[in-house]
């Protein structure tokens, strides 16, 4: 493993709002610091949701403070492998003054911020989805917590599990 993608959503209260996961940042904190310990990179993946679209600049400071590159992506506006409407979307309006930040800090020279420009652009016009070519599963593929594999992050049809299957 040479680098690992953590989902960081915020400060503490805002992690547990969004992810619904009491504990979990501290326990964040401390696989952040293993993986510098232990020479692995690390990048944040930041889901911006109802709980976190108005604090992109706090998210950016904290990437910065904990010396961290980070993606941006919007959660989904319905669950995975749900048809109901997923919780925590953000409100598209408030989504898209988060995302014209996030494009004009990278525009600016943001370092933290590694999404691409392109990448910024096309997110922008969450929830309508728009064609754009992706080599994302090529590069990467999402576990989730029971050990499914998927591809991408952003699509519902799981390959594998690791968990029952195991992992070469």
């Amino acid at each position: 493993v040479s680098m690992i993608m953590i989902s960081l959503d915020g400060q503490e209260e805002i992690n547990v709002q969004s992810r619904a996961a009491p504990g979990a940042y501290s326990k964040i904190m401390e696989a952040i610091e293993l993986c510098k310990t232990n020479g692995i990179r690390v990048m944040i993946s930041t889901v911006i949701s109802k709980c976190n679209v108005g604090q992109i600049d706090i998210m950016l400071d904290l990437m910065k403070k904990l010396n961290l590159r980070g993606i941006f992506q919007p959660a989904m506006a319905y669950r995975l492998g749900k048809k109901d409407h997923n919780p925590i979307a953000p409100d598209p309006i408030e989504y898209k003054r988060a995302m014209k930040l996030l494009i004009e800090r990278k525009m600016a020279g943001e370092k933290t911020i590694f999404n691409s420009l392109t990448t910024l652009r096309h997110l922008y016009n969450w929830p309508t989805p728009t064609a754009i070519k992706c080599s994302a599963s090529k590069l990467h593929c999402r576990i989730d917590c029971n050990g499914d594999i998927y591809p991408c992050g952003r699509m519902e049809n799981r390959v594998i599990n690791c968990v029952k299957l195991g992992v070469a």
